[in-house]
């Protein structure tokens, strides 16, 4: 009874992972020594590019967002509309919520279509219709973001696998599955001019503004303006054992930003919100015009044939946007470096440039260096002022790139290896965002929120736990959809 156990009296935890022996018997599995073993540890997959959700999930969840989104209101959705309507897989791991929405909404195409004509296709060509309509959506209407740049690498290739066909060449995803964290970014938000004069701006709510329209007067965007927010990483548990001294410093830098801002200060913080607007605008023309450009000649069954795009090309497109003195560029350096203040690093060798440690900027110097980066307004000529010159009358890639050196030469916009040699606290800041990884929905996406925002948003994304970060950053996004169920509980958590 009480004696030592024999060695076949082992007890097995009841999970034991077991198989049949010869007999038919269930008997544990046994790994002798030396052997390789696969296995799952916690959410090691989940947390990288290798996970995949398996196809009964996708399907149920992209059919449902779909029974919400097509025919509502005693409304009946065109053929026409489905290939209009835009898709976005926040994080999108191998993109198998965008795959499926694709497969999906090439179906409805198709079968609304033929409803439409009064037309059956034939059976023998359906197969083939269909690839040419699920190529079409892929490449013109699927967009996504993924931390890991490897899963977005796996992303296109997975798309591209499910949409390839005869006479379709490889496709270039480019502008539309992009590396980056979903959940940390600028928006195109202002604090109200009569907040902005006073010290409570650092508490003052953000006003969002639909991309596209005029910034009320006087106010600021909320990402030129310092914040409580900056240096957060003192708040760690951590902070004070790993560096006690910089943890002192960081907490007495943040308190500075708690005066009130000099009739100075506000004036400048007012001329680099218009000069914002101004590079948000030809941001916005340049994206436009690269969207129209990238689009390919994809016939569809029942659709006239229209010839688009080539006109520039996609090295063209790419120089262009990774021109870091280009307007572009310049904004999304601006929005990097405000969101990396929040996550300043303690370690000097984190903030260490050309062996001196680099200390974070107070207000003056930080509205020195977007005045430097972003210019200073340019005085409208008087048919300016009369409604000519809308960069919307720019058509051509030529036209715009002109109209846009020509800007940043008048507004005394600085080359920015100058503004990185004489303010290095900003290559401190480029590190952490190249680590970070922020996202900018509204100016990488530009042209999708000046629309109004995506139609769909499908995916079972991580950090799902968190909803008040995906209350806070992503409603603004939808314009009408129903996600992932552990998104939609987070969205009316």
């Amino acid at each position: 009874m009480g004696g030592p156990r024999g060695p076949d009296r082992v007890d097995l935890p009841a999970d034991f992972v077991k198989a049949p022996d010869e007999n038919g018997e269930l008997k544990p599995v046994v790994h002798r020594r030396g052997t390789f073993v696969f296995r799952l540890a916690g959410r090691e997959r989940q947390q990288s590019a290798s996970y995949y959700t398996p196809e009964v999930l996708t399907r149920f969840t992209v059919g449902q967002a779909l029974e919400e989104l097509l025919d509502q209101d005693d409304t009946t959705t065109t053929a026409e509309q489905i290939l209009e309507l835009t898709v976005c897989e926040p994080a999108m791991g191998s993109g198998a919520f965008a795959i499926e929405a694709v497969r999906q909404l090439a179906e409805q195409y198709l079968k609304r279509r033929q409803d439409e004509l009064g037309e059956r296709i034939d059976p023998e060509r359906y197969a083939i219709e269909l690839q040419h309509v699920k190529s079409y959506l892929a490449l013109h209407n699927v967009y996504g973001v993924d931390l890991n740049a490897t899963a977005v690498e796996f992303a296109e290739i997975t798309l591209w696998l499910d949409t390839m066909g005869p006479g379709l060449a490889a496709p270039w995803f480019g502008l539309h599955l992009r590396r980056g964290n979903s959940l940390i970014g600028a928006r195109h938000s202002v604090v109200v001019a009569d907040q902005v004069t006073d010290r409570g701006y650092l508490e003052a709510t953000p006003v969002d503004v639909v991309l596209g329209e005029s910034i009320p007067h006087n106010s600021v965007h909320t990402f030129l303006l310092p914040t409580t927010g900056w240096g957060s990483t003192v708040d760690a548990k951590e902070a004070r054992n790993l560096a006690s001294e910089t943890t002192a410093k960081l907490k007495d830098w943040r308190k500075t930003f708690r005066k009130k801002p000099t009739a100075a200060q506000v004036r400048r913080l007012r001329d680099l919100a218009i000069r914002t607007e101004t590079l948000w605008a030809f941001a916005l023309r340049r994206l436009e015009i690269a969207e129209s450009e990238i689009r390919r000649d994809i016939p569809l069954w029942g659709r006239e044939f229209v010839p688009t795009g080539g006109a520039v090309s996609r090295e063209q497109i790419e120089e262009s946007l990774a021109d870091q003195n280009g307007a572009y560029r310049r904004l999304r350096r601006v929005m990097d470096t405000w969101c990396a203040l929040w996550f300043w690093p303690l370690t000097d060798g984190d903030r260490t440039v050309d062996d001196v440690i680099i200390e974070p900027p107070g207000v003056d110097e930080w509205i020195g260096t977007l005045t430097d980066l972003l210019g200073t307004p340019v005085k409208e000529t008087r048919g300016e002022k009369a409604g000519q010159g809308n960069l919307y009358e720019v058509s051509t890639w030529a036209e715009l790139t002109d109209a846009e050196e020509s800007d940043l030469l008048f507004a005394q916009a600085k080359p920015v290896d100058t503004v990185l040699a004489a303010h290095p606290w900003l290559t401190v800041a480029q590190r952490v965002a190249d680590r970070q990884g922020f996202f900018h929905w509204e100016l990488d996406f530009a042209p999708i929120f000046a629309r109004g925002g995506f139609d769909l948003q499908v995916g079972n994304p991580r950090g799902c736990d968190h909803g008040p970060m995906w209350m806070r950053y992503l409603p603004r996004v939808i314009r009408g959809s129903n996600l992932s169920f552990c998104r939609s509980r987070s969205l009316r958590s």
